[in-house]
């Protein structure tokens, strides 16, 4: 995946990974609440040249 590391300006070091859990969970399985972050907290937004 290197053109995405190019299109979203990442630095050589860093890879795209995809994680994709399959299954079902055990049924003693548990996770810990967690809260949404809002859009603002975890996005980064580029101004880009109008496309002709």
């Amino acid at each position: 995946m290197k053109f995405l590391g190019e299109l979203l300006g990442r630095p050589k070091n860093e890879t795209a990974v995809l994680l994709f859990p399959v299954g079902y969970p055990a049924d003693d399985a548990r996770a810990p609440k967690l809260e949404r972050k809002c859009v603002e907290e975890i996005s980064v937004w580029f101004d880009t040249p109008e496309r002709a």
